[in-house]
């Protein structure tokens, strides 16, 4: 029994190493990934807000034929928060192209290897069941070694033995004083 336990523990172990390598390595790499496209994402927003409070700040002035102060000063801002949005939305689309990778490669290992390796498992389990219950119907009657000697079944009280003569006359006198009192 022994041997069919050992087999089924080397068959087992790297069943459960890639196991472990999936849901230790791949999905919290996966769930960091997504975590950076997150907040690339919302740094983009950002500047895209931030161009689209400018330009209607811009178009605000210009409809009422006012100057704008930062454009007559060459609008420098406004430049480096448009060079800002381009850089945020090249990573922006980096991140979404390694995300879209990333879930779809997860995706495919969890149809496709995820479940082999857990017939696999079931299969290998099923193997030393099978094998177990088959040495055990093999050998119903099996020996044990046992010492029978005569002081093996001598227990010793934790309580004080009570002489039994001396017990019922106590629970006699007890009942007769308890008529007493009742006749009374």
């Amino acid at each position: 029994m022994e041997k069919f336990g050992i087999e089924t523990l080397r068959a087992i172990k790297p069943i459960l190493t890639d196991l472990g390598t999936y849901l230790n390595k791949a999905i919290p790499d996966t769930k960091l990934t997504i975590r950076k496209y997150a907040d690339t994402k919302f740094e983009y927003l950002s500047y895209c807000l931030q161009v689209k409070e400018k330009d209607d700040e811009e178009y605000s002035y210009s409809a009422q034929q006012e100057p704008l102060y930062r454009v007559e000063t060459g609008n420098y801002e406004y430049r480096l928060i448009l060079r800002c949005r381009q850089d945020a939305r090249n990573r922006f689309a980096r991140l979404r192209s390694d995300v879209s990778v990333k879930l779809e490669l997860l995706g495919n290992k969890h149809v496709q290897d995820v479940v082999w390796q857990l017939q696999k498992l079931v299969g290998g389990l099923a193997k030393f069941h099978s094998h177990t219950l088959q040495l055990l119907k093999d050998n119903a009657l099996f020996p044990i070694e046992m010492d029978l000697s005569r002081s093996a079944f001598h227990y010793k009280s934790t309580s004080p033995v009570i002489n039994v003569s001396i017990q019922y006359k106590l629970e006699f006198k007890l009942s007769v004083i308890k008529f007493k009192v009742i006749k009374n």
